[in-house]
């Protein structure tokens, strides 16, 4: 659904598509959430398993968020970066800050924790983001590559 369409489009290069794909995942949870309110009202409550409300990927961004970024902060992938072993991260460092910014390798250390986690709670989202791209690449692939 449009949960995996934003998760791709967080990949971006470009810091205003990431913004916007957060701002995509958002209102996905927004609208979904209005449109179990209306058919509840409209249906009346009908069993127990409506009372239980999914995890959106844009819950377990803003719920992990913060941690993951202080866990990644400092993950440069080079092995002789000990950086983390002693600085601590800035007090102004968030999720937004770092999707907003061009530092595009610790964006992309941060996202990638943040799909581990999002695998875990929301899987179809991940999944269906997971096809889409192999299905992307499988089209950009020339045939003899096979």
């Amino acid at each position: 659904g449009m949960d995996a369409i934003g998760l791709i489009f967080l990949c971006s290069i470009d810091v205003q598509t990431r913004h916007t794909a957060l701002e995509l995942l958002r209102c996905v949870r927004s609208l979904q959430n209005a449109i179990w309110r209306y058919s509840s009202k409209d249906q009346g409550r009908k069993s127990a398993l409506q009372d239980i409300e999914p995890t959106f990927v844009i819950d377990v961004f803003e719920e992990a968020g913060e941690d993951i970024v202080q866990r990644c902060y400092w993950d440069s992938g080079r092995c002789f970066d000990f950086r983390k072993e002693w600085d601590t991260v800035p007090l102004d460092i968030t999720l937004q800050s770092i999707l907003e910014s061009h530092d595009k390798t610790r964006w992309a250390c941060c996202l990638s924790e943040l799909v581990k986690h999002a695998a875990v709670l929301c899987h179809d989202a991940v999944d269906a983001a997971r096809l889409e791209v192999v299905q992307r690449l499988a089209n950009m692939t020339p045939s003899d590559f096979g």
